[in-house]
């Protein structure tokens, strides 16, 4: 079921462990552009306000519920991933830290050559690599929630066999 509205209020009319999972990209405070939304909130004031939604995100998961944090990273504040996870780290455990990967280059042994699959956001510039990554934070209550690992992510191409033992 999908609810259109403020996260912090709709969470609020939700009974105690009732949500098995809740998925989330929260706004990056780069000061991105929003029709409705300011994304540009001083750092602490972000951060106190990622960690009532998530405080409540505790509240409705259940026992052995997942919450998935998406934050990319970003060369205009390179720190805002790590520390949106350390706020949610005051409640909850980090069972797995996923990267998740925007492209990737697959060596052609017959013409040794690369392909990229993917996409990424070409950075202007001399300073600056393309982050072609993002993090995708997996919490939950205790740390110990299993998960069925081979639906998630992308098959391997070689060893997949391996995995399923």
């Amino acid at each position: 079921m999908f609810y259109l509205g403020d996260c912090l209020e709709g969470m609020k009319e939700l009974d105690d462990r009732s949500i098995d999972a809740v998925v989330t990209s929260p706004p990056y405070n780069l000061n991105i552009k929003y029709s409705k939304y300011k994304d540009k909130k001083p750092r602490e004031q972000y951060l106190k306000w990622l960690e009532d939604i998530f405080v409540e995100c505790k509240r409705v998961l259940k026992d052995d519920g997942h919450l998935f944090v998406n934050m990319g990273y970003s060369n205009v504040d390179p720190w805002v991933g790590m520390e949106v996870g350390l706020v949610i780290r005051n409640s909850m455990h980090l069972q797995n830290h996923i990267n998740w990967v925007k492209s990737i280059a697959v060596h052609n042994k017959q013409n040794k050559s690369f392909t990229t699959y993917g996409h990424f956001k070409p950075i202007p510039g001399e300073r600056f690599l393309c982050p072609t990554w993002e993090h995708l934070f997996h919490f939950t209550k205790d740390g110990n929630v299993k998960l069925d690992r081979l639906s998630i992510g992308v098959e391997y191409e070689y060893y997949e066999e391996n995995l399923r033992h």
